[in-house]
């Protein structure tokens, strides 16, 4: 037997206990979960709705008012007025629903293709470089950098679409966008990464298995929550508090990588070994050999940690150690500008090269002259550099006001068309929120920084998770009242997101720690099973999901 063969099969079989090890936990947590609530709602059925509210105060603490008003679908059953307001209901129409069924639908279709479009150009044009300066200032290791300030910076959209669905519109689009774009960013970012980053992009285990743990007991948790479909302040501060204890962690991770690096060489040293020995065993017995007389390794997908450097001057581009550790430092200004595509010489307000690059730029010059005026580049020399972080708030408020407006046309459509605010959420609002990752994630990838990639892509869902919900939940439940879910699909989707670490984990690892064109293709047929499932479960059409009533909207 291949001795690559056999550690192959090692790998495989510790992958896959991993993988059913994190089922299992999620199992018994949800078993304990459900256990109680289904004993709260024995004792709910035969109780009056006053009482059913005095049994939730004593299993939810933080409802301590008389007069708290659940939304119209916890309303008594008997009510006929029990349904759900319809995101539209928070937001102006533009045209009737008549108007807009008539053909008017695709001026909010264009105008929902023409944010994402400002959405990217912002985030690659000045979010982004502002964010790498920050970096390089403080010093932080790429894979923690992306991790943090970009994966933070990046989630912009979401964490305002999160906003909206909270307190403004108060429906549960917010919430399916950010567990949307957590199954869009492993899988299509991913993809992207490995189809546009224009080489092969070679990963280390560390940055991936830290961030991938931090995840998995994000979703857990997450699940845990929404399990009875009510958030209160409580719940919402656990997850809050937990990207709290994320960031310490990543305060300690040069000190945790090197001891991650140290057991990866102690681990190599042991596999070299050890294929010595069986090396030696068969040479004298005559049989396994390659031609020179040594068994073939190179099947063998160990887990790296020493990838090779790029060779490039650009952002980021820090050496690395003899401990194979990749060190930071600070860049002075002339190493930064040796950057000449996203930080020098480059005029905003002159046309691209290429007819299609050309046309786009004629198209979307009015919010790029906009955009000129209000925020300060800081890829230009001189002060312009200086003004980073005011270029990274401006941006920033950019996003917010571009993801308003994509939230607003992309409710507008669903609404017309009769589609759950829930499906647009987790598919269009989604993928126009993540606008900012993938870019961001193609951008550090192409300069050669693959963690950095991954670690903003994971990163991402992690700050989602504990900030643009649960940060979010502990404010509304702390200033007005609990958060409600209506749709009873979300916790599925959310569960089925273990499949999405499990599987993205094991994909990377027995393709040998790298994306390529192989891993991008299988991402994106993966997506695609994924985001039907979750639109079938959603409609009710598979899967035991009852579907809220909707209030009557607006004509």
């Amino acid at each position: 037997m291949n001795i690559s063969s056999g550690v192959s099969i090692k790998r495989f079989a510790s992958c896959t206990g991993f993988a059913i090890l994190l089922f299992t936990f999620g199992a018994i947590l949800g078993t304990i979960r459900r256990a109680a609530i289904d004993d709260a709602k024995f004792q709910v059925r035969g109780a009056s709705w006053r009482g059913a509210l005095k049994l939730k105060e004593a299993i939810k603490p933080a409802i301590q008012s008389e007069s708290f008003a659940f939304r119209r679908l916890l309303e008594d059953p008997n009510d006929d007025d029990n349904c759900t307001d319809r995101g539209i209901s928070s937001f102006p129409t533009l045209f009737t629903n008549e108007q807009r069924l008539n053909g008017a639908i695709i001026i909010n279709i264009l105008i929902a293709t023409y944010l994402c479009g400002v959405i990217g150009y912002i985030c690659s044009a000045y979010f982004v470089p502002s964010l790498e300066v920050i970096s390089e200032r403080l010093g932080l290791q790429p894979d923690v950098a992306g991790a943090t300030f970009m994966a933070a910076g990046s989630s912009a959209p979401e964490f305002f679409s999160a906003v909206i669905g909270t307190f403004i519109s108060e429906d549960d689009t917010g919430l399916s966008a950010v567990v949307g774009s957590a199954a869009f960013n492993v899988f299509i970012i991913i993809a992207l990464v490995s189809f546009f980053s224009g080489r092969v992009v070679h990963l280390t285990w560390w940055p991936l298995i830290r961030d991938c743990i931090c995840y998995v007991i994000g979703i857990l948790l997450l699940v845990f929550v929404m399990y009875d479909s009510i958030i209160v302040w409580w719940e919402g501060l656990i997850l809050a508090l937990m990207y709290i204890a994320y960031i310490v962690l990543m305060y300690f991770n040069p000190v945790l990588s090197h001891k991650a690096s140290q057991w990866s060489e102690k681990r190599k040293k042991k596999d070299d070994e050890s294929n010595l020995i069986v090396e030696d065993t068969q040479a004298q017995i005559g049989y396994g050999t390659s031609e020179n007389g040594t068994l073939s390794n190179s099947n063998d997908t160990s887990l790296p940690y020493n990838p090779p450097v790029a060779d490039h001057s650009t952002s980021f581009s820090l050496p690395v150690g003899s401990n194979g550790i990749t060190t930071s430092r600070k860049r002075n200004d002339s190493e930064i500008s040796e950057h000449p595509e996203r930080l020098d010489k480059r005029v905003v307000l002159s046309p691209p090269s290429g007819t299609l690059s050309c046309l786009l730029w004629v198209l979307g010059f009015p919010a790029i002259l906009l955009i000129y005026f209000t925020i300060p580049d800081c890829r230009r020399k001189g002060c312009w550099r200086e003004c980073y972080l005011l270029t990274f708030a401006l941006s920033t408020v950019w996003l917010a006001f571009t993801s308003y407006a994509l939230y607003w046309m992309i409710v507008v459509i669903g609404y017309t068309l009769n589609i759950p605010d829930t499906v647009m959420g987790i598919t269009f609002l989604a993928a126009g929120t993540s606008v900012p990752d993938a870019i961001a994630s193609v951008l550090v990838a192409r300069d050669g920084f693959g963690d950095m990639a991954i670690s903003n892509i994971i990163g991402s869902n992690i700050f989602e998770i504990f900030v643009c919900l649960g940060f979010l939940w502990f404010l509304k439940a702390v200033i007005d009242e609990p958060t409600v879910i209506a749709s009873d699909g979300l916790t599925f989707t959310a569960l089925a997101l273990l499949f999405t670490v499990a599987f993205i984990i094991l994909l990377i690892h027995f393709n040998g720690w790298k994306l390529d064109g192989l891993m991008g293709i299988i991402c994106t047929l993966t997506y695609s099973i994924f985001i039907v499932i979750a639109i079938l479960r959603e409609l009710g059409i598979i899967g035991d999901v009852e579907l809220p009533e909707y209030c009557p909207g607006p004509e």
